[in-house]
């Protein structure tokens, strides 16, 4: 679990699911006070860290709208580890957080 943030749709998207014309909207994690986000950590295979984050940056920093941050997750045993992630940046052209279910529909 990230505490934090949450996921909800908050950023429009030119790359993957839409273009500069025509912006799809997406999913990200939004920084939001008292939220919580359950999801999958992954783990990488000793020796493929840099090529992991190699692929990851490439994908995810396409637009500068993700920043990469190194943040705590809770997993499912309690334990707690630093994990990679990716967040919406709220100051990027690309952030369109607090729309109506209206609007994102």
């Amino acid at each position: 679990m990230l505490h934090g943030y949450a996921r909800s749709f908050c950023m429009t998207s030119i790359h993957h699911r839409g273009t500069e014309d025509h912006p799809g909207l997406v999913l990200a994690l939004d920084a939001t006070e008292g939220a919580h986000c359950k999801g999958l950590a992954l783990s990488v295979e000793a020796g493929h860290e840099e090529q992991t984050l190699a692929e990851l940056r490439e994908r995810e920093l396409i637009s500068s709208a993700y920043l990469e941050r190194d943040l705590e997750v809770e997993l499912a045993d309690s334990s707690i580890v630093i994990a990679v992630t990716y967040v919406i940046d709220p100051h990027h052209v690309q952030y369109c957080g607090g729309l109506s279910l209206e609007k994102q529909a």
